[in-house]
């Protein structure tokens, strides 16, 4: 039981028309659906009106241990066509999805009038122990056709999406119409610990074709992935704020094709005691530059230390001293752009912190 593919010809669950406020699974394990194999949709959400419908607590794609693929044909959840205020997971451990194993996406969210879909907490792209790859074919949560104001993640602890190990990218951003979309607060490229790496086949995530004003971060964890950590590719006023992005196989930071108004990087030109104080230089004016350091160099953007405005093409930014010494800068402009990470600067403050005696 809960270990063969005898799934439906067409969507394990189908939630269409005006049908509103429905509860797919629970917070028990008696209350988990195994909703897997069928030949299309894991669960299908459709149509203006079916507002306000949940999905938690279930292992969708996998077998009853969740260590096993049994996946739907097409996407493990696919809301489309105006549907407004899904939740994918929620904001306790117990309603979070496990969403594995798919011949197409984790999760996608289509349609210009598809809004307000809240995704957290989820394990997408991996084992119910979130310690392994269960690779969903192609991303782990594509937003998609104008769909807006999704949120992927969120600020409390329990929403954490694990977002890894999926074949092309964690979360993709695509086309027109597709903004003010939010990703924070998630695991991308890592295991359940944040330590390992599972990283996605590409990018951690990707804003692409015109997918504008869209805001990654804060508090995200990108790294190990195969690609860039984020792409930007044709798309504007993507703005990439306080995350953590490291040891990925491309950029952390990639802006392709006139992205983000080909928004220049700052540079860092000296450090000086008291205790941490980091100086440069910025050509956008009344923006934003966000300071992180790194353990190697060259570096991404591993440890977020603070942000300080552009003043005069100057900026300043006093921080407590940190061991890490190599530095790197974004900046975002009044729009909402954000640039690459900035050329290594290795801090010339040595912080030596040494063991505390007491007597």
């Amino acid at each position: 039981m809960g270990t063969m593919d005898r799934g439906n010809g067409q969507n394990g669950v189908q939630i269409m028309f005006t049908a509103s406020n429905n509860v797919v699974g629970g917070e028990s394990v008696g209350a988990r659906n195994i909703i897997s194999g069928n030949n299309q949709e894991g669960v299908l959400i459709t149509g203006s009106g079916a507002d306000g419908n949940r999905v938690i607590g279930n292992y969708i794609g996998t077998d009853e241990s969740g260590s096993s693929a049994l996946g739907n044909t097409y996407n493990g959840v696919k809301i489309f066509g105006g549907p407004t205020n899904t939740e994918i997971g929620g904001d306790t451990t117990a309603e979070g999805n496990l969403i594995s194993g798919h011949g197409n996406s984790g999760v996608r969210v289509d349609g210009s009038s598809t809004s307000g879909t809240i995704i957290s907490g989820n394990a997408i792209g991996v084992d119910a122990a979130a310690m392994a790859h269960l690779a969903n074919a192609h991303n782990g949560i594509t937003v998609t056709g104008g769909a807006n104001h999704t949120m992927i993640g969120g600020d409390l602890p329990a929403e954490c999406n694990i977002l890894s190990g999926n074949l092309f990218r964690g979360v993709s951003l695509v086309g027109p119409g597709t903004s003010n979309n939010t990703v924070k607060g998630n695991y991308i490229g890592t295991d359940g610990t944040g330590l390992g790496p599972l990283g996605n086949g590409s990018h951690g995530v990707l804003a692409v074709d015109s997918a504008n004003l869209n805001t990654i971060g804060p508090n995200n964890l990108i790294a190990f992935n195969i690609g860039d950590g984020v792409g930007v590719e044709s798309a504007l006023d993507v703005t990439i704020t306080q995350n953590s992005i490291h040891t990925n196989g491309g950029l952390g930071i990639d802006l392709v094709g006139g992205a983000n108004n080909g928004a220049v990087a700052p540079t860092i030109t000296q450090t000086y005691v008291g205790s941490l104080v980091i100086e440069g230089l910025s050509g956008q004016p009344d923006a934003t530059v966000e300071v992180f350091s790194n353990p190697d160099n060259p570096g991404e953007g591993k440890t977020y230390l603070g942000s300080a405005p552009t003043i005069g093409g100057v900026f300043s930014l006093t921080v407590p001293c940190v061991t890490d010494r190599y530095l790197t800068a974004t900046v975002t402009d009044p729009g909402g752009n954000t640039s690459e990470f900035s050329a290594t600067f290795t801090s010339t403050v040595s912080c030596v912190f040494l063991p505390l005696i007491m007597r």
